[in-house]
């Protein structure tokens, strides 16, 4: 399906959301609430900031790059630099760091070291954002996306809740009611989003019924994942620290992920190989004060297990606005340019 040039055309609408919404309606009926009031708190989700509109996942982007990398960089800072991180095909997500010599880290989707390595020597070429020699060298943490244990970007919404519990929910000036909540729980796990198939139809050159079968065998294939809303830095909340954290796990490995995957603070866990550390942790905190509290009652819960842990805390204020979905709509709408390229050779 990848190799066609129709469904190329539907997997890019319904990655950048074309055709797909909120179905109001359906939340209206399910919390047993007036359509009036349930599409007020919907669009303040929106307003505020707090997620992003629904959209398809696709999730073939893990299996076609299946390299991430968890880069430090010493990159300049000017205009240049700063779209060249935004616009990227392969970075993800981006930071403003002070880590020693590094000022940047980067989140990044390869095909493998090889593809990786000519990519870091583009960047030095004549033309590229990095004079060769004036830069400090880059620290690489190289993982596979084959190794993910738990990937849950919507987890952090759980720790949230108890937060609206405790003390009441305020995230970019929104103060939450319980009504607010559960329509984001439902959105983020994707309930009450609907698909508009006539209009996708029209777009991609099919028939309605054909829309609808294929979206049916894309999910299937595991190309394309059900509709979600996510969170705008996708690992966390807008308001949240995000933190990366390199652990030894010494023993009662089995134990300690099965607490891991089931902990809402911890939305990516991955097995890694870097020195003694052999797991990475990215977790969301409502301040950096909960992460510490956090590692401290692992530490006692499992006292001969945590051996070294190695923290990178990463607030609001040092992320690069990315688009969640730009990398893998840049990897689509490649493949259909490389199709048209073909078809226009074949019919020469």
């Amino acid at each position: 399906m990848l190799n066609n040039i129709h469904d190329l055309k539907l997997i890019e609408n319904l990655c950048e959301g074309t055709g797909v919404a909120v179905n109001i309606s359906e939340l209206s009926k399910s919390l047993n609430r007036h359509r009036n009031t349930i599409e007020d708190r919907v669009e303040k989700l929106f307003k505020y900031k707090i997620i992003n509109r629904p959209v398809y996942p696709y999730l073939h982007l893990a299996q076609e790059f299946p390299l991430l990398t968890i880069v430090r960089a010493d990159f300049p800072r000017d205009e240049k630099t700063n779209k060249f991180i935004l616009y990227d095909e392969h970075i993800f997500a981006a930071f403003f760091v002070r880590e020693g010599e590094y000022n940047t880290l980067t989140i990044e989707f390869h095909k493998g070291i090889d593809s990786y390595t000519i990519w870091r020597e583009s960047l030095t070429m004549k033309g590229g954002v990095l004079q060769k020699g004036l830069r400090y060298p880059v620290e690489t943490l190289f993982l596979s996306t084959k190794l993910i244990i738990k990937n849950e970007p919507c987890s952090s919404m759980y720790t949230q809740e108890e937060e609206l519990k405790k003390e009441g929910l305020k995230i970019n000036g929104y103060i939450f009611d319980e009504l607010s909540f559960q329509i984001l729980k439902k959105l983020m796990l994707g309930e009450g989003i609907r698909t508009n198939e006539q209009l996708l139809a029209g777009k991609v050159g099919m028939q309605r019924k054909t829309v609808e079968r294929h979206i049916s065998k894309l999910i299937d294939k595991k190309i394309i994942d059900k509709p979600v809303c996510r969170f705008p830095r996708f690992f966390a909340p807008s308001n949240y620290v995000i933190t990366l954290s390199l652990c030894e796990i010494r023993q009662c490995e089995d134990r300690f992920i099965k607490v891991i995957t089931a902990d809402p603070h911890i939305p990516i866990v991955i097995k890694t190989s870097m020195g003694r550390y052999n797991l990475l942790m990215i977790g969301a905190f409502p301040k950096i004060e909960d992460c510490i509290k956090w590692e401290e009652e692992h530490d006692q819960r499992f006292p001969e297990c945590i051996g070294a842990i190695k923290t990178t805390y990463l607030s609001p204020e040092m992320t690069f606005s990315i688009d969640p979905q730009y990398v893998s709509l840049y990897n689509i709408r490649k493949k259909i340019e490389e199709l048209h390229g073909k078809e226009l050779i074949e019919s020469a």
